[in-house]
């Protein structure tokens, strides 16, 4: 929205008037209210506040009663009166956040802060960012790069939802955008109109179409025009580190996923019909206006290389699931050795109390603001995140909820999309990966329609030259997990009544027995159809399913931990029972903690592995 690109770092700030349909979207401001608030507020003139609205009260509609309301209310740090489509409302936020100029080009009226200012802007990126190419001639019309292609290739748009298209032009100047028909002539022509703003943006909506390829898409101003190809189809959103980052192959760096040489070979099949967009690093010929802003390309046996085998793999099956019939475009934002702060605005970080980067040499916010900020508001379908190995380095395992919450709802706002969110759960490469690994999970759980995906039975084990190459921490099987966040998109983006993950823990029981020692009972809830709970080896393993002892540990004081005997599955096929010998009864019962590669997952009937938890014992 033009209130997140007023947000923006200096280096890539520009400031949109929109354009819209009838029926809500946000139009022109209506300037500066005059009204004075309380004496007890702090008022920022002229100014918008950024950052999430936890209430919006369309039955307030003057800066006195939004400020009174505000204060008010012990969550309310500061407020914005906005004016959307001709409506009205008090959106009452629970932080300063930062404050920046509204202009004549903003939709807030009046704007004012409860309490002391918020963060100050984050540092500039050392070193800065390199200048731009040169770029078109000032007010020459333009389409963003994210709807460009390279080398014959066009972008994908998100099908069946309302997208924004935009770019830059001479200021005042009208702006006629028309979509036209595909080969198979589905959906209808749009046309929409904006007005190029005095930064020389516009903007407009095109509402939702269906699943098809190649439809023209011009921007027309005068004798001036811009043309391009896009297709409506899936567009998957890949983000996170080295584990994200690392490529299908083969490539000349060789930080390549397991079966390189075959998966390189069959990409061929998917040219002209999955389109890629990533970083320009991974693939040069894709550089735009900006090495920050890059465009569109197709797939091929060359260009896949270095593209992301987590998000390929994903969106590949996803592909052959839709039956080839709906374009697929996957666009990957990997870096590695970054923590997630690197990837959040400062009024996220500022939600969850971060005021330090987890790492000195890494600027909070950079990648955000230097290669997220570029591609929005364009309209994402999922999201897949594959991060949180750099964040046990800094000991921030216990705030990670906060900052995956804060990334999930900015993303989700800044894209304009409600998105799944699917997250890669850490597999065994470290003690304190099982911490991590619940944080995840329960970063999850505080948003709607987002999920982990458990890897810990494909943990890397061994070493580099027994088929771990790239280390313990870089698990090279990529293809199980693309298998299973497929299947996450099918149950979450598509709506398929499927069964995509594996069993989680309902219930616990512990007893004492005859010999001394205690049997514990664990309760997954299996879906039917999914049963019976079986025990299988996990990748690499050393003892598998034959050791002396299980994946289960278990404690009276949180303190001390005693490994539980191997398991079984009970002949309902829903329990899992294992004894244990502890000197007291025990009291918690933890999964996949006890050792750093887990040997024996339990799982569905689909081979789906149950969710690592750590759980109190039912009295």
């Amino acid at each position: 929205t033009s209130k997140h690109r007023d947000a923006m770092i200096a280096w890539v700030a520009l400031v949109l008037v929109w354009s819209a349909p009838e029926g809500g979207y946000p139009k022109e401001p209506v300037g500066v209210a005059t009204s004075v608030c309380p004496s007890n507020v702090t008022i920022h003139p002229d100014t918008c506040i950024t950052g999430l609205g936890f209430a919006r009260l369309l039955h307030i509609d003057t800066p006195a009663a939004c400020c009174a309301t505000c204060v008010s209310n012990s969550t309310c740090k500061a407020w914005d009166l906005r004016t959307d489509g001709g409506v009205t409302q008090c959106v009452l936020k629970a932080m300063v956040g930062r404050t920046v100029r509204s202009g004549p080009n903003q939709n807030c009226t009046a704007s004012a802060a409860v309490g002391p200012p918020g963060p100050p802007t984050p540092p500039t990126p050392n070193p800065p960012p390199r200048p731009p190419p040169p770029g078109p001639p000032p007010g020459t019309l333009t389409l963003s790069d994210m709807f460009l292609g390279v080398g014959g290739a066009g972008a994908v748009v998100q099908r069946d939802a309302t997208v924004s298209v935009w770019g830059t032009g001479t200021p005042g100047t009208t702006v006629e955008v028309v979509l036209g028909l595909g080969r198979r002539a589905l959906g209808a022509t749009v046309t929409a109109s904006s007005t190029v703003n005095s930064t020389g943006g516009w903007m407009v909506w095109l509402p939702p179409q269906p699943a098809e390829y190649n439809r023209t898409l011009t921007a027309t101003a005068g004798t001036d025009k811009a043309v391009t190809t896009v297709s409506f189809g899936e567009t998957i959103l890949c983000v996170g580190q080295s584990n994200m980052g690392m490529q299908v192959g083969p490539s000349v760096r060789g930080f390549d996923a397991d079966n390189a040489t075959a998966e390189n070979a069959g990409s061929v099949r998917y040219t002209g019909r999955i389109f890629l967009h990533s970083r320009f690093s991974r693939w040069l010929a894709a550089v735009g206006t900006s090495d920050n802003s890059t465009r569109w390309y197709s797939v091929d046996s060359i260009s896949i290389k270095n593209f992301s085998a987590v998000c390929w793999l994903t969106g590949r099956d996803a592909f052959d699931h839709l039956g080839g019939e709906v374009p697929v475009g996957l666009a990957m934002n990997a870096v590695g050795a970054h923590s997630i702060d690197s990837w959040l605005g400062p009024d996220q970080l500022a939600a969850c109390n971060i005021t330090t980067p987890c790492r000195p040499t890494q600027p909070n916010s950079k990648i955000w603001a230097t290669t997220i900020v570029p591609m929005q508001p364009f309209t994402f379908g999922t999201m897949v995140w594959d991060q949180a190995e750099a964040d046990i380095v800094c000991s921030r395992e216990t705030v990670y909820p906060c900052m995956q919450q804060q990334l999930v709802e900015s993303y989700r706002e800044q894209f304009n999309a409600s998105f799944p969110f699917i997250a890669v759960q850490l597999p065994g490469y470290v003690e304190q990966a099982f911490a991590m690994r619940l944080e995840q999970d329960a970063g999850a759980q505080r948003v709607p329609n987002a999920t982990v995906t458990a890897t810990y039975d494909l943990s890397c084990a061994e070493n580099a030259t027994n088929g771990c190459p790239h280390g313990n921490v870089h698990n090279v099987h990529k293809q199980p997990i693309g298998q299973r966040l497929a299947l996450q998109f099918r149950r979450m983006k598509l709506r398929e009544l499927i069964v995509s993950e594996g069993p989680r823990v309902i219930d616990i029981k512990v007893v004492p027995t005859t010999g001394g020692t205690f049997a514990v009972t664990v309760m997954l809830g299996v879906v039917t159809g999914t049963g019976p709970l079986q025990l299988m080896p996990t990748r690499n393993c050393t003892e598998c399913c034959s050791g002396n002892s299980s994946d289960f540990d278990v404690s009276s004081d949180r303190i001390t931990w005693y490994d539980g005997a191997p398991a079984g599955v009970t002949s309902t096929g829903e329990r899992i029972q294992f004894n244990v010998d502890a000197p007291i009864t025990p009291k918690y019962v933890r999964y996949t903690a006890n050792k750093i590669f887990p040997q024996c997952a339990v799982a569905n009937a689909l081979g789906l592995p149950a969710m690592p938890f750590d759980m109190a014992v039912s009295e």
